[in-house]
């Protein structure tokens, strides 16, 4: 049709093809079904509000557009088995104007989109291909999926009974929200490994939760108190450890400190989306990570995690404390329950598990002073230079003293220490030619 159609509580079916429109108005209730494409806009007449159906309750329909324009109190509700695919201009992204619902179907936008309003989905999809779809808010109840790239705005919010995937079997995920709060409900990262790097696998970055469940499951990293994915990725290369079937698969990392009084927090490469915790419960899986910044969680600031009722550290979990120095205390864990299940846990200047560490290689971690069952914390101490590098280093009491020290020299060789930072050939005094090259034995 090279011209604009207006229904007004009417119907277009098409059936056995596909219907081509060049603009599309809308007055009332009107439904779509069958192959639908529009290539300009769908728009409300004047200054009518309209609900439009894409597909019945017994007759799907796929429906594709660049632009839906419809006016304040308008809605766009996608019926079951059916999809709504919002498609990219070579200039221009698509965009919604009005409340979207989908109940059973699928959400799709190839190429950049924006809808400006709610997305409520109930058993349902989002797919964000080639490109990266905005939403204001998002709404879910029931099981419902995203994959792809989607950023919310506003809030997640949900019922009880939702359960909402991020990431499939076979697509990634990557999603922007300022808060989720789910009364109770799952929020599960989950896209299965088939190889690559961290930043292949799902990404989700949210400021706050709220009465939110959360199961950071395989091939996923979870970032809380900022919008940010790359943080997270820049702290994990930090780490220096691989991302894989023999290394880390599930990570989480805090950018502020989170509370747990009614979140939990699951964080497990084997866990699938039955698995939530209950409120105040904190878990940290086989071979999965913790990321945290020192300088958020150091001396009197509050722990990175609080309100934690229920812990359970796996033996071969790590915690990663960026930027820690010499005789600085780092908070991590505070509640009612810390202590127990916790294979990081130290008393008061006890070494730590190995894998509690910092990038600086002449730095471990000891227990903190007040560490019981209300509180986990680690103080970072200087290494003796010799015991990490042996006979390889040349000056070691220099390098000891400097690092316990802290300051200007202490920064300095920590950076010498840190193979992200400086190479392995370190020389003392820095100006000499008394240089070696040094591995931690």
């Amino acid at each position: 049709v090279n011209g604009t159609i207006a229904l007004t509580n009417a119907a277009i079916q098409s059936k056995d093809g596909s219907l081509a429109i060049k603009e599309l108005t809308t007055s009332g209730t009107n439904t779509l079904t069958g192959d639908v494409a529009v290539a300009g806009t769908i728009k409300a007449a004047d200054d009518q509000v309209s609900t439009l159906n894409i597909g019945t309750e017994g007759t799907a329909a796929n429906v594709t557009v660049s632009n839906v324009d419809l006016n304040t109190g308008s809605s766009l509700a996608v019926q079951k088995d059916s999809t709504l695919t919002l498609q990219s201009t070579t200039t221009a992204p698509a965009t919604v104007k009005a409340d979207v619902a989908a109940t059973g179907s699928t959400i799709a936008s190839q190429g950049d989109a924006q809808i400006n309003g709610t997305v409520t989905l109930t058993d349902a999809a989002i797919q964000s291909t080639a490109g990266s779809l905005a939403v204001d808010t998002l709404s879910t109840a029931g099981t419902s999926t995203i994959t792809g790239d989607v950023a919310v705005t506003g809030d997640i919010t949900g019922t009880a009974n939702t359960t909402l995937n991020l990431g499939t079997g076979t697509t990634a995920a990557t999603l922007t929200a300022d808060k989720v709060s789910l009364n109770g409900g799952t929020l599960y990262l989950d896209p299965v490994w088939n190889g690559g790097t961290q930043i292949d696998g799902t990404e989700v970055a949210i400021e706050s939760l709220d009465g939110t469940n959360v199961v950071v499951g395989e091939n996923s990293t979870l970032t809380l108190g900022s919008k940010d994915t790359t943080a997270a990725e820049n702290m994990f290369k930090e780490t220096g450890l691989s991302w894989g079937s023999s290394g880390i698969l599930s990570a989480l990392y805090l950018a502020s400190s989170q509370d747990l009084t009614n979140n939990s927090i699951v964080v497990s490469s084997t866990a699938d989306n039955t698995k939530a915790g209950t409120a105040g419960t904190f878990s940290m899986g086989d071979n999965s990570l913790l990321m945290v910044s020192g300088s958020t969680v150091s001396g009197s600031n509050t722990a990175a995690i609080t309100g934690v009722s229920t812990t359970s550290v796996s033996d071969s979990a790590k915690l990663y404390i960026s930027g820690a120095t010499a005789g600085t205390t780092y908070n991590i864990l505070s509640g009612s329950s810390v202590k127990s299940g916790n294979a990081w846990y130290a008393d008061a200047n006890a070494d730590t598990t190995s894998n509690v560490f910092t990038h600086n290689q002449l730095l471990k971690f000891v227990g903190a002073e007040g560490n019981g069952d209300t509180q986990y914390s680690v103080t970072a101490e200087a290494k003796d230079a010799t015991d990490v590098y042996g006979n390889a280093l040349n000056a070691a009491n220099v390098v000891s003293a400097a690092v316990a020290a802290g300051g200007a020299a202490g920064t300095l060789f920590g950076n010498a220490a840190n193979s992200d930072v400086h190479s392995t050939t370190i020389c003392v005094p820095a100006s000499s030619a008394n240089c070696s090259t040094i591995s931690p034995r």
